[in-house]
């Protein structure tokens, strides 16, 4: 349920004058597809963001900066697993949430962590609330 067909890094290729990590390429969405809605989230250190699941929309999350702990939920089966993301500095690491999958994202760090979302759609409706424990 975590990783799935796109890679789960990309590469940040640094320069004298900075640096360049790719976010979006079609074959990430489908040859055809695109996004259609994408954001930058904050999250304070302690706290939680998300907390839902979508029946139909697909998200693919990078994490541009500090350590999240991201809590996955399979909501016909209750399966729960949980994996710890942060950019080391050489790549972004990549999450792709699948409909159905509930998911809550906590900043375990000790600084604002910041990541890119990206969505293959942008019905609002389509965000329901799920219980997760803290």
């Amino acid at each position: 349920i975590i990783f799935m067909n796109i890679p789960q890094t990309r590469e940040i290729k640094h320069r004298d004058d900075g640096f360049l990590v790719e976010l979006y390429s079609e074959r990430d969405f489908g040859i055809g597809s695109r996004p259609a809605h994408s954001y930058l989230v904050s999250i304070k250190p302690g706290k939680t963001r998300a907390k839902h699941y979508h029946e139909h929309k697909k998200e693919q999350i990078f994490v541009v900066t500090g350590v999240v702990e991201v809590t996955l939920a399979d909501t016909k089966t209750n399966k729960r697993s949980s994996v710890q993301l942060t950019n080391n500095g050489k790549n972004v690491p990549i999450l792709e949430i699948l409909p159905g999958i509930a998911h809550a994202i906590k900043n375990i760090g000790k600084e604002d962590a910041m990541l890119v979302v990206f969505s293959d759609s942008h019905d609002i409706e389509d965000t329901i609330k799920y219980a997760f424990e803290d």
